[in-house]
């Protein structure tokens, strides 16, 4: 369930520290400057395999909430840290419960969460193979969902990714590639380009 999120639980915290969408990176980065508090935001149960987010104490924080402007302060940074290790701890309990289950030590991360290179090394730290693809956002998860339904349907696959292109093959012109290039194009028209691309110039 969307409540139980650990992705909107770091969105939002991000968020209430005053940056922007797509700012979990600056979240993650200014946590290594602050102190952990010793509340448990979230956590994972391994007998009904669900995550428990503590919003009583997420509400808590918001009276520290910070406007994008506004000075980072010493309590914005132990904002950050607490949730980071609250996170990455709540992941780590989750690879390990299934790999221990399914006898695996090669772990992919996918999704959102797997940007968190914090994380992904707190995992690595434990002696985890892992495996982060160039498709890691929530885009990732779909083609996931893709192979494991063609899995299922086939005997047997095997896939070697080798590069981050999926899909059809395009060629950009020369000419089209210079203008795109070129710093005398102050105000890059989109239009211009896209009218380009549907002339095949």
């Amino acid at each position: 369930p969307i409540e139980n999120s650990l992705g909107n639980l770091y969105a939002y915290m991000t968020q209430l520290l005053g940056f922007s969408d797509s700012g979990e990176g600056k979240f993650m980065g200014l946590a290594a400057y602050g102190s952990v508090h010793k509340e448990s935001l979230c956590s994972f149960d391994s007998r009904t395999e669900s995550v428990k987010i503590r919003y009583n104490i997420i509400q808590s924080y918001k009276k520290h909430a910070r406007l994008p402007y506004e000075e980072i302060r010493k309590v914005h940074k132990d904002i950050a840290a607490t949730p980071q290790h609250n996170f990455q701890e709540t992941i780590f309990s989750i690879v390990k419960h299934y790999a221990k289950i399914h006898a695996q030590k090669n772990v992919v991360m996918a999704g959102g969460v797997a940007l968190n290179c914090l994380t992904n090394g707190r995992i690595k730290q434990e002696g985890y193979n892992v495996y982060v693809p160039n498709f890691m956002g929530d885009a990732g998860v779909s083609l996931g969902a893709a192979l494991e339904t063609f899995s299922n349907i086939k005997s047997c696959y095997c896939l070697n990714i080798k590069e981050a292109n999926f899909g059809f093959k395009y060629y950009i012109k020369p000419s089209l590639l210079r203008r795109l290039i070129d710093c005398k194009i102050t105000n890059l028209d989109y239009k211009i380009i896209a009218d380009d691309l549907a002339k095949n110039k």
